[in-house]
């Protein structure tokens, strides 16, 4: 009787035994995609003790609870990979239990306060600008993209100076667009440069500058400048020639061409710019500054030759009031690939006639072009 009565409860009691040899002590957590300054709650599974659990959570912060020491909850406050380590007993000498934690960026309203995108431009979405002399009201705009919610305050720059400063409470991650507050000076003619310092936040990258010139109210007349193409070679480096006003380069491929600004004035040029357009679309720009009377200054551009259409390239060169110095035109055409005549087909054969038939041999049929036949008659022996 009494063993009928305590068999089963044995038999339970050595399977809790066995189970609990075999446990396997391991770290769970939640959320399995935590983002930063989300609460993680870890948990200690499998574990045998009844003291307390000392956890290191890897970016030096730690947690000891004796109370419920089986969960603990944590937040990271930057991205990153985390090793979680938890110790039986407290105990900093033995082994550890790990757990590693890949904690991401957050974004939308929940993420910290940070700027992930800027552009800077002027008033028709470009980067550069030429205005008159004491132009009114010519403002400079900001596209900024934000995460989170905090105070903005930042600089703006021209010619690397304090301009206006601005500070507002943004919220909800959005995009917004802010202006220089007031018109940019506009009374000395030259280059400008336009840029933003960021107060608040801080941010990691490379903030843009935009450039806009002033030009004269009475500069005189335009200066004598002459304006030339001196090479063309293509992506490989080997010399293209210009045949009148022409190139020619096999169709889609880059050409390199080198030319010339030469100051044949008696006074320098303080200030030009150089824009590049292949049809009507604008591929490069560039600033010549303090060309010297005589002086004679290289540049070069890359231009994509047309698959199968005539392009012209057009060099204008303008100087800091807007107006045009030099102008100069080259066309691009593709070349066109030469054609290639296939080798003759030849037919031989070969005819076996009695000799009294030769006379009776019919002339040949007509045969397409590029064919060639060749018949050899031999009489029979």
């Amino acid at each position: 009787m009494f063993r009928k009565l305590f068999a089963p409860l044995m038999v339970a009691f050595c399977l809790m035994c066995v189970q609990d040899a075999f446990a396997i002590e391991q770290i769970v957590f939640s959320p399995s995609s935590p983002k930063v300054n989300e609460k993680i709650t870890f948990r200690a599974v499998g574990w045998d003790t009844t003291g307390c659990i000392l956890w290191l959570f890897g970016d030096g912060d730690l947690n000891e609870d004796a109370i419920d020491p089986y969960t603990t909850t944590h937040s990271y406050s930057k991205a990153g990979t985390y090793i979680v380590k938890a110790y039986y007993q407290c105990d900093p000498s033995a082994t550890p239990t790990t757990v590693t934690v890949r904690v991401g960026e957050a974004l939308g309203p929940e993420a910290p306060f940070s700027i992930s995108f800027i552009q800077l431009r002027f008033e028709d979405g470009k980067a550069y600008r030429t205005v008159s002399k004491d132009t009114p009201d010519f403002l400079a705009y900001a596209d900024i993209k934000y995460e989170g919610t905090g105070t903005l305050k930042i600089q703006w720059l021209v010619d690397g100076k304090p301009f206006t400063f601005s500070s507002q409470l943004l919220s909800f991650a959005r995009q917004i667009t802010l202006d220089t507050g007031k018109g940019l000076p506009t009374q000395i003619p030259g280059a400008h440069d336009v840029t933003i310092r960021f107060i608040q936040p801080a941010v990691e990258f490379e903030i843009p500058v935009i450039r806009y010139f002033v030009g004269l109210t009475d500069a005189g007349p335009p200066a004598n400048i002459g304006l030339s193409i001196k090479s063309v070679t293509d992506s490989e480096g080997q010399s293209l020639s210009i045949l009148g006003n022409t190139i020619k380069a096999a169709g889609r491929e880059n050409v390199i061409l080198t030319g010339e600004i030469e100051n044949k004035e008696i006074r320098a040029v303080p200030l030009g710019r150089l824009s590049i357009y292949l049809g009507d679309r604008l591929v490069d720009q560039q600033v010549i500054k303090n060309l010297n009377p005589g002086e004679k200054r290289d540049f070069d551009v890359s231009l994509l030759n047309p698959n199968d259409t005539l392009e012209v390239a057009t060099f204008v060169l303008a100087d800091e009031a807007g107006r045009v110095l030099q102008k100069s035109t080259l066309n691009l055409q593709p070349l066109t690939p030469p054609e290639i005549t296939p080798p003759p087909v030849k037919i031989s054969s070969d005819v076996v006639l009695p000799p009294k038939d030769l006379k009776d041999i019919p002339e040949p049929a007509t045969l397409p072009d590029g064919v060639i036949a060749q018949l050899k008659v031999r009489p029979r022996k």
